[in-house]
């Protein structure tokens, strides 16, 4: 289970970074990945295993996409790409010093995650202005499918459970 992520437009996020001028994107390899993976249909591996850890190939992507498109409009851009199993909303001590030393000199951050995940990055650098790159739709369910140092999703078995409030 994973929660459902969509990407925000290009527009809606240039807009949010207006003032600023050195941003960070913080990319989650967990429900984001998942996220643009589907968003995006691709067939190939949204996680691959290599000597660098367990890479989420979503993100990787996305993240590139989207420092490009700030790099455009005249913004400084730094990524940083989580590998699993460090999922943005539950970093431990030693990846929240990583990610404040990271921050040092930004004073955007754009997060590549879930509502969580972002919440946790405005508690870690509570001096940037931090910035949703998603909006969750609801919860996720579906198959996954492994090959040789590569994870695949089976797109015909996935099912978005959207988030409903009781009335």
């Amino acid at each position: 289970m994973s929660v459902y992520c969509v990407p925000r437009s290009d527009e809606e996020i240039l807009t949010d970074v207006s003032g600023s001028k050195n941003i960070i994107v913080i990319a989650c390899p967990s429900c984001a990945n998942i996220g643009y993976h589907l968003h995006r249909k691709e067939n190939g591996p949204f996680i691959r295993i290599t000597l660098k850890g367990i890479q989420a190939q979503g993100c990787k992507k996305e993240s590139q996409r989207l420092a490009d498109v700030l790099g455009r409009n005249g913004k400084n851009v730094e990524q940083c790409l989580l590998n699993y199993p460090n999922a943005v909303c539950m970093l431990n001590e030693k990846r929240r010093k990583q990610i404040q030393k990271k921050g040092k000199g930004k004073d955007t951050v754009i997060s590549m995650c879930c509502e969580s995940g972002q919440m946790n990055l405005a508690d870690i650098l509570p001096k940037h202005k931090v910035i949703g790159g998603m909006n969750a739709k609801g919860i996720l369910r579906g198959t996954i499918q492994k090959g040789f140092g590569k994870f695949f999703i089976d797109h015909d078995s996935v099912e978005v459970i959207d988030f409903k409030l009781n009335q």
